[in-house]
């Protein structure tokens, strides 16, 4: 049988990035029921009729990404969490996880032969 493998983290490694989900737990949950109230006003999405691929239920209007990245509260939710302890997050997580993405994407792409994108 052949192994799957998955990337994964210490929890030691991410806990002291993820205090604010934990001391902002209320704030997070009504900014979340917020901006899936707007998600499902969006338009039903369609499965992708090449290779039967679905998102979401919904398609993400301008209002959606307005609200969740530029105006609204998801976008000060999302600018405070992404900018405290960037490099820290770069370090523990993200470079490891780009390392483990180029190794298993090397390893596949000489396993199988690739279809170039059109």
């Amino acid at each position: 049988m052949k192994k799957t493998v998955k990337f994964s983290k210490s929890y030691d490694d991410i806990i002291n990035l993820k205090t604010d989900f934990y001391s902002n737990n209320k704030l997070n949950l009504s900014i979340a029921l917020k901006l899936n109230k707007i998600y499902l006003k969006g338009p039903k999405r369609k499965i992708c009729k090449n290779c039967g691929h679905l998102n979401g239920e919904k398609h993400e209007t301008k209002n959606f990404f307005n609200k969740l990245y530029i105006s609204g509260a998801g976008s000060k939710n999302i600018e405070k969490n992404y900018k405290k302890n960037f490099n820290r997050r770069v370090k523990n997580v993200y470079n490891d996880k780009v390392l483990f993405l180029k190794k298993i994407i090397k390893k596949l792409s000489s396993e199988v032969h690739l279809i170039p994108s059109k």
